[in-house]
């Protein structure tokens, strides 16, 4: 099979669990275990074979997306009564370095904040899966097309 096909394959799969994802965040605000998990397991899986992202580079975004979030996550709940940033963001942003390496964490990282910024003034609604998952779309997209 050509590469590129199984590239195109892949991408419909990831991008498939990643809105199913941000559907999920903006109804119920919940980002079910059920798919994040495999889908952290398909990124280090498919980057086994450096088809998006270095092996390495997949292990370490997965790494560093889930503890940039838990990170934050833990402070949060230690300095204010407010919870914003929910146990699930932090395995759905492991889920998305994973795919994309950890290069793509900062990016994902703002591109996420400004779409729930943008989200948050409009409606008063603050999904941060959401903003993740358009961001990651986003990304992979251009990955794909280089």
């Amino acid at each position: 099979m050509n590469v590129l096909i199984f590239k195109i394959v892949l991408f419909l799969t990831f991008s498939t669990a990643v809105i199913v994802l941000a559907i999920k965040d903006h109804q119920q605000n919940r980002l079910p275990d059920y798919i994040v998990l495999p889908l952290v397991l398909s990124g280090v899986a498919v980057n086994f074979f450096n088809l998006f992202v270095t092996f390495e580079s997949a292990l370490l975004g997965a790494t560093i997306g889930f503890l940039c979030v838990q990170t934050l996550r833990i402070w949060q709940i230690r300095t204010s009564s407010i919870t914003g940033i929910g146990y699930g963001d932090a395995k759905f942003l492991g889920a998305l370095g994973a795919w994309l390496g950890y290069r793509s964490i900062p990016l994902l990282l703002v591109g996420a904040s400004l779409l729930v910024l943008l989200l948050y003034l409009r409606r008063k609604e603050k999904p941060f899966g959401v903003g993740l998952g358009v961001t990651a779309l986003g990304l992979i997209s251009i990955q794909l097309a280089s």
